[in-house]
């Protein structure tokens, strides 16, 4: 059985803003753009037994591709609990525009655009 939330815990905000075809073209973005970075994981795998100089470039590459395979998965992650579109700072509907650009977006441009400090 689920934990019983307390009085102090907001209750997650579910996003409704999208219809069901805009979520699905989003998934479908979300998916493909998955795989491209599996991929480009696993090539950059191969290219760490290749020169110490490539092997530089490759391990930053991993890294990279490591970060944004988290960012799509978290992604992925928010559209099965239902808060998918919505900022996790302030609680604002991400436009579907802003999500159509950036579909791993997890919050707003204002929320974006603040200093790490000064997200709430």
């Amino acid at each position: 059985m689920p934990a019983s939330r307390t009085n102090t815990e907001p209750t997650p905000r579910r996003a409704t803003h999208l219809t069901g075809e805009q979520l699905e073209r989003l998934v479908a973005a979300l998916r493909a753009e998955l795989a491209e970075q599996q991929a480009e994981l696993a090539e950059h795998a191969d290219d760490l037994a290749d020169s110490e100089e490539d092997r530089d470039l490759a391990i930053a590459m991993t890294a990279r591709a490591q970060e944004a395979i988290a960012e799509l998965q978290h992604a992925l992650d928010r559209v099965e609990e239902g808060s998918y579109g919505i900022c996790e700072s302030c609680g604002v509907e991400l436009p579907f525009e802003r999500l159509e650009i950036l579909p791993h977006a997890t919050r707003c441009v204002t929320c974006q655009s603040r200093p790490p400090g000064l997200v709430r």
